[in-house]
């Protein structure tokens, strides 16, 4: 173990400090990495079948939901209007301005649906390549349940949907109403 006296103590935290301040303004700088690294859906823009989701303002609903379900404890946007049990799901990104330096090009988008009021949803197994892992420089196959029907039966669900770009990623969870 190495021992210093206390002056060079003191002079390596002035340094560790320096370090930190010199930092800073990195930090404060407005290029987006403060609204992106909480990964909590504020670097990319998503649709719900052409509806824009939007900020959720019901901490409430958002703590009720969680006793329904774990993947709600980050939950905190929503789709603003019911789908019908007619339309079929579709959910599109685009990384935004906060996003754009620190996303990279764009990889690859995934949904997730998990329904909130006891729905089943019909789903397959299948094969895929994940592109995120590698084994021996080939993408790992991993096993996916994927809806067979983008239509989704009445009740709640949450949309857990993950943008991910070369440089980094990052996941918004929104709320869903489907109605007949």
């Amino acid at each position: 173990m190495l021992h210093l006296p206390g002056s060079a103590i003191t002079m390596y935290r002035m340094i560790c400090l320096l370090a930190l301040f010199a930092t800073l303004p990195v930090f404060a700088a407005d290029d987006g990495w403060a609204t992106c690294f909480p990964r909590r859906g504020n670097c990319f823009d998503a649709e719900v079948n052409g509806m824009t989701v939007t900020a959720l303002n019901d901490p409430k609903l958002a703590a009720s939901l969680e006793r329904l379900d774990h993947h709600a404890s980050d939950l905190a946007w929503q789709v603003p209007k019911p789908l019908s049990t007619r339309d079929a799901l579709l959910v599109v990104t685009q990384v935004n301005a906060a996003g754009k330096v620190h996303m990279g090009e764009r990889v690859t988008e995934e949904t997730m649906v998990i329904p909130l009021d006891g729905q089943s949803l019909s789903s397959s197994a299948q094969t895929t390549p994940e592109d995120s892992v590698r084994i021996e420089g080939a993408p790992a196959l991993v096993e996916k349940n994927l809806l067979t029907d983008r239509h989704l039966a009445p009740g709640r669900y949450l949309l857990r949907i993950k943008y991910s770009g070369s440089e980094n990623w990052d996941r918004k969870t929104a709320l869903l109403e489907v109605r007949d």
